[in-house]
């Protein structure tokens, strides 16, 4: 028998309670706490027990008593560790400072500045928008210049999405000469878009277009990863970080539904609170497939915000007939059908590390000392 085993069996029968009891803490707290516990009670019951049966009987109902409230109390600190983290602290870039929480979320700024801009005009004090829009525009630029200076950091990734959205701009309008030559000038003898077609054509074309764009996105997307080789390995190491970038694609496209309808704005602000709210829980979640969910949900939801308000609002239009509702579904959809792609391809950045990528990986930055092990999933 060990002499480990002979001196438990020689302990006072509050102290194996004690022992018992310890199980019941987290497995940190015991790692941490358990030997200079045991040793304080251990000593507690020596005292106790020179003092007589009553003293002992005096601790045991004490230590009965505080027990219950300890285990809770050193459960609800290891859940509430995490909450405690800094935002990121969960990526490979380690925690986002203050300013640099700042950057992130400048871009989304963007789309309010033109709600913002209705207002200005109504209330006479047009001025108000190039007082604001002129130094946002200038920390937007310096963001974009540091983004890319850094390498894509984890901060400047929503910025980086905008220019890259004007990338996607071009590949729609590839996508569209590649479907009209390919599929509307046989089929409908025109190189353009036919008029008089049926709502399930005029969606079906419009998933056509945007299956062939789809194609192309993932291309120059896994082209970017290639020519940033360091982004790349960073990508390998946490995949949502490429779908963190492709997120920011989904802030501009609001702008463009701004100057055509009445009473928009209030869904276009609507449609971009969506999306600070899916950045600012990709930041704090733990978990990859928490972070993923906080960008898949918003990218779904803003566009169906948007495509709600154009349903809505569209009779206010001077050119709308009420009683075409063909026509306002298909005005509607817009929205919905233009971001189908990034939806799929926030989900299919997920396939990046598994890409059989050449070279020599690169090296990625040690994470922040705060910062927890990333875990397995």
């Amino acid at each position: 028998m060990s002499a480990d085993c002979s001196y438990r069996r020689k302990d006072l029968a509050i102290v194996r309670l004690y022992r018992a009891a310890l199980g019941c803490f987290p497995e940190v707290y015991r790692r941490e706490y358990s030997d200079e516990l045991l040793y304080a009670v251990r000593m507690a019951a020596a005292n106790a027990k020179a003092q007589g049966r009553i003293a002992l009987l005096r601790l045991a109902l004490r230590e009965l008593r505080d027990l219950p409230l300890a285990i809770v109390r050193a459960h609800l600190h290891e859940r509430s560790v995490p909450m405690k983290l800094q935002p990121g602290a969960h990526l490979p870039d380690g925690p986002i400072r203050n300013w640099q929480l700042g950057a992130v979320f400048l871009p989304f700024l963007l789309p309010l500045l033109f709600p913002l801009r209705a207002w200005a005009y109504e209330n006479a004090i047009s001025w108000l928008i190039p007082a604001l829009g002129l130094p946002f525009l200038g920390l937007l630029v310096v963001v974009l210049a540091a983004g890319l200076v850094r390498k894509f950091p984890v901060w400047a990734l929503p910025a980086l999405g905008i220019v890259l959205f004007f990338v996607t701009a071009f590949l729609q309008l590839i996508a569209l000469f590649v479907v009209f030559s390919a599929v509307m000038l046989p089929v409908y003898g025109q190189w353009g878009w036919p008029e008089g077609l049926s709502l399930a054509e005029n969606i079906g074309i419009m998933l056509l277009v945007q299956l062939v764009f789809l194609v192309f996105l993932a291309a120059v997307v896994t082209g970017l990863l290639r020519i940033v080789p360091h982004f790349q390995a960073r990508v390998q190491q946490e995949w949502t970080l490429l779908s963190f970038l492709l997120y920011g694609i989904a802030i501009v496209p609001d702008l463009l539904w701004s100057d055509t309808f009445n009473g928009i704005e209030w869904y276009q602000i609507a449609s971009s609170l969506a999306l600070v709210v899916g950045a600012g829980l990709y930041l704090a979640v733990p978990k990859r497939w928490q972070r993923t969910l906080a960008l898949v949900v918003p990218a779904v939801l803003s566009p169906v915000v948007m495509s709600l308000g154009l349903y809505l609002t569209s009779p206010a239009l001077s050119r709308a007939n009420p009683a075409d509702i063909s026509s306002r579904l298909w005005e509607a959809l817009q929205p919905v059908l233009y971001h189908s792609p990034l939806v799929i391809l926030l989900l299919l950045a997920a396939l990046a590390p598994r890409l059989p990528w050449s070279g020599r990986r690169e090296p990625t930055s040690s994470p922040s000392p705060n910062a927890p092990v990333q875990e397995s999933e």
